[in-house]
């Protein structure tokens, strides 16, 4: 997609192209980005389409977490206390 695109019109494309991830090129065709589906609906309605903490980082055991790759560092590091 352009990065010239309005809110409203990245979200038009994801529906158009029945696609949920886009690379974001300028007027020199070179990649400068990439957008999901969840980032605008994210920006437009607040982070209710995202997980919460709780389903990324799971105790399995006292010795063992089961933690979502797409967790951010600072998130595991809190809870794992590093």
């Amino acid at each position: 997609v352009p990065d010239t695109l309005t809110l409203s019109e990245a979200l038009e494309s994801f529906k158009t192209a029945g696609e949920d991830f886009a690379v974001i090129m300028n007027e020199y065709a070179l990649v400068v980005g990439i957008i999901t589906l969840n980032d605008v609906m994210t920006t437009q309605m607040g982070d209710l389409v995202g997980q919460g903490l709780e389903e990324q980082i799971v105790a399995r055991d006292e010795n063992s977490w089961l933690i979502d790759g797409g967790t951010p560092i600072d998130d595991v590091m809190r809870v794992l206390d590093i």
